[in-house]
């Protein structure tokens, strides 16, 4: 490890010293596709907050097509809509009905806007935030405001938000404190953050699944947090009355295969394990915080 790095600044505890904990072959796009010399990622020796060694790409890889196409195989908006849709039935459940209808949502790293039209017809108003213009037609077409991260009339923003919402933008940002507590300005007092991202500590990582880490560690993230890192990046940033917690979104299947497999095989429900299992399954490791994502939840003081 170069002298360089051994003195980063870790952005969530502050301390200097990091250790390698792996080193290899890690995904490069979508599976299957992996780099082609070994990357190393760092842990932190204070906090356990990791990163990759060196970042792979920057802000000008998100606003191009290529990035989508590389990493979610297109980047037409309707193709986009189409893979995440699943995702958001637990993202207005996580949020509720009730602090959703007449609000003010502001979603940074919006994408193509696959949240906001999940929230649309709730929210008085459905804002995102994101890098890659050629979507921005599409989501004007929608009803949804947007900016670039770096328009300037954001400013008028601070403070006015009834609800701000990040998931999966963190881990692929260069400076995950000054988006937390960017993010954190929006909120008007009363109001709420809600941030999702990926879990160091989900369960087949903590069991060491063959095959899994070369598929978790990506050239797209350069950070990986854990229940416990991201709580010391929360505090760092500041926040106010915050609590983290972590989601499953897979079947116990899953995890089988990919013991037995050491690939993705998808999430198809166990056919002789049922309902009962596979919902005891969920939360019991929503409880321990081995989820696949976590959340942190803030509410700012009136």
């Amino acid at each position: 490890m170069s002298n360089e790095n051994s003195q980063k600044i870790c952005p969530a505890c502050s301390a200097c010293k990091w250790e390698i904990v792996f080193n290899g072959a890690i995904r490069d796009g979508r599976y299957g596709q992996t780099t082609s010399t070994s990357m190393d990622i760092l842990q932190c020796s204070s906090c356990g907050l990791q990163r990759l060694n060196e970042f792979a790409l920057s802000l000008e890889n998100y606003e191009n097509a290529e990035y989508r196409n590389r990493y979610n195989g297109g980047s037409d908006d309707q193709f986009l809509l189409a893979l995440h849709d699943e995702e958001q039935a637990n993202r207005v459940s996580l949020i509720g009905t009730s602090k959703l209808r007449n609000s003010v949502v502001l979603d940074i790293g919006c994408g193509h806007g696959s949240f906001l039209d999940a929230i649309r017809g709730l929210a008085k108003v459905t804002i995102g935030i994101e890098p890659f213009k050629e979507l921005y037609d599409s989501l004007r077409n929608r009803s949804h405001q947007i900016f670039a991260p770096s328009d300037k009339s954001l400013l008028n923003l601070i403070s006015k938000v009834d609800i701000v919402t990040s998931f999966g933008v963190i881990e692929h940002l260069v400076d995950p404190l000054d988006h937390l507590i960017n993010a954190w300005s929006f909120v008007k007092p009363g109001g709420q953050l809600i941030l999702q991202t990926d879990n160091l500590d989900e369960i087949l990582n903590m069991t060491d699944a063959r095959g899994f880490k070369e598929f978790f560690y990506r050239t797209a993230h350069n950070w990986y947090f854990s229940p416990a890192s991201l709580t010391q990046l929360a505090k760092s940033a500041q926040l106010q009355n915050f609590q983290i917690s972590t989601f499953h979104e897979y079947g116990f299947l899953n995890f089988l295969n990919w013991h037995k497999f050491g690939r993705p095989m998808g999430n198809a429900q166990s056919p002789f394990l049922g309902r009962q299992f596979e919902s005891a399954w969920k939360s019991s490791l929503e409880e321990y915080g081995s989820g696949s994502l976590i959340t942190l939840t803030a509410t700012k003081d009136v």
